[in-house]
């Protein structure tokens, strides 16, 4: 018992060397297929964001036309009507800042005329005069980032209170905009960000970074530490010609991060997706314990299955085996050996059990059984299935494929054998048999009775083996067949 509990304990000792093994190899399988679903996931982000984005400018696009559209239709006639117009525009909430550029360079807005010298504005008019443009602004005095929203008029230039415009310029909140940015989603871990092809912000999701610091992507990444083979002039010249990337570095503060640049439609935006390289390894280290705790799982159902089939075996085994090792019991004949095709069959009785148990006692006869069985195992047990029948009786399914000459010296050798044989304490007990064989190939329990017949016949003489072939077989007449109780052809 003791033996068989050491067996299952190394095996179980086993299983988890290779959990162990396969927990090794599998980290670096499990660290590429996670770095994988996250920058999947960090691509659908991007993809939802970017729609967001596009549909929000387009949509302050829309409202600054119908804005224009308005201020047409209203036309005011002098200067402070204009200037209410505006603050009506902004008091509803469309912009929290309109202004109107004039054909001069001066700026209107609910709160006055700003001159040409003074105007921020007129330098994106410039670069962008009859297109639509969005820009970053900071409101140094406030301390605040706005979106600039620019319009230039592409008809002739528009005239309100008899002064000639040329475009129109509006403001938001920045963090408008950053709200609907959802890629902060990895445990405040991961950020997202809109610059143009200069590498000037747009707007930033990374509350953790002020927005004046740094003004423009680049400075981030101008002395970073690159852990793939690309250089900060190489990010910085695909970000010009807004190239689809991503790469890795590690920032001046140490911190290393995924980037991910993808350009945004037709515009001159790209889209910065930006993660800690801590998500990738906090991600490993759960797809790993997840990988663990199944293979686990896996193991410890083998161990069991393994050791509940172990004791069925070991039922099984008892259930077939009898008093001796190898040789099996008559349930092993009715379930298997009656149905398995061997190539003959062996039937041998004990001679004179009845005179052994009378003159010596029955533990002497029980002592005789258990060698015979032993003989026999031992000299036909290589080449079939030895069963005690019952009693003093065996049989023996050969399936091993002999010739008719070995079989008949194996039996020869089953008595010779039994003649040598000693019983302790009793040394004057003899030990022969009678053995009945037939060989030719069929199933056991079809051709068990020829095998029989020759048991008979050797039972007579005693202390000898009686044999026949299936072509003797088949030559015997029908009354001997008849004699013998056999009557089939």
């Amino acid at each position: 018992m003791k033996h068989k509990r050491s067996r299952i304990a190394v095996i179980a000792a086993a299983f988890l060397a290779v959990i162990a093994a396969l927990t090794v190899v599998t980290y670096f399988f499990v660290q590429n297929f996670a770095r994988s679903i996250i920058i999947k996931n960090v691509d659908e982000l991007a993809e939802h964001d970017m729609l967001i984005i596009k549909e929000y400018v387009a949509a302050k696009t829309n409202d600054m036309n119908c804005m224009l559209d308005e201020l047409e239709i209203v036309a005011p006639e002098n200067e402070s009507a204009l200037r209410d117009e505006i603050k009506l525009k902004e008091q509803v909430g469309v912009f929290s800042r309109i202004y109107l550029l004039a054909a001069d360079g001066s700026l209107y807005s609910s709160e006055g005329i700003k001159p040409a010298e003074q105007n921020v504005f007129l330098g994106y008019f410039s670069e962008n005069q009859n297109a639509e443009f969005v820009r970053r602004y900071n409101d140094t005095e406030e301390q605040k980032a706005y979106l600039i929203y620019g319009i230039g008029f592409k008809n002739a230039p528009m005239t309100f209170a008899g002064t000639d415009f040329i475009g129109m310029a509006v403001l938001n909140d920045i963090s408008i905009i950053r709200s609907k940015l959802s890629i902060t989603c990895f445990g405040g871990k991961g950020y997202s960000s809109v610059i143009n092809s200069n590498g000037e912000y747009i707007v930033n999701s990374d509350v953790s970074t002020d927005v004046f610091d740094p003004e423009n992507f680049f400075e981030l990444t101008v002395d970073a530490e690159y852990k793939e083979q690309i250089s900060a002039d190489e990010v910085k010249d695909k970000i010009n010609s807004r190239e689809e990337f991503s790469f890795s570095y590690v920032r001046k503060d140490g911190e290393e991060r995924f980037v991910s640049v993808k350009p945004i439609l037709d515009s001159n935006w790209l889209f910065i997706n930006s993660i800690s390289d801590s998500v990738f390894e906090a991600q490993t280290s759960r797809f790993l314990l997840f990988t663990v705790g199944i293979m686990s799982a896996v193991a410890a159902v083998m161990i069991i299955g393994i050791f509940v089939i172990h004791q069925m075996r070991k039922k099984l085994k008892n259930f077939y085996s009898s008093t001796v090792k190898g040789v099996y019991s008559r349930n092993y004949y009715n379930d298997k050996l009656v149905y398995q095709t061997v190539n003959s069959v062996v039937l041998l009785d004990l001679d004179k059990l009845k005179y052994i148990n009378d003159n010596f006692g029955h533990l002497a006869g029980d002592q005789a059984i258990r060698k015979t069985a032993e003989v026999l195992y031992s000299v036909l047990g290589d080449i079939g299935d030895v069963v005690r029948f019952g009693g003093d009786e065996f049989v023996v399914g050969i399936s091993a494929d002999i010739s008719y000459d070995e079989f008949r010296a194996r039996l020869d050798r089953v008595l010779e054998v039994m003649k040598g044989v000693k019983i302790e304490k009793y040394p004057d007990v003899k030990l022969s048999a009678s053995i009945g064989g037939y060989y030719g190939e069929g199933i056991t329990g079809d051709i068990f009775c020829y095998a029989d017949y020759m048991l008979y016949r050797a039972k007579k003489d005693r202390n000898c083996v009686v044999t026949e072939t299936a072509d003797e077989e088949k030559s015997r007449s029908k009354e001997e067949k008849l004699k013998s109780g056999i009557t089939s052809n």
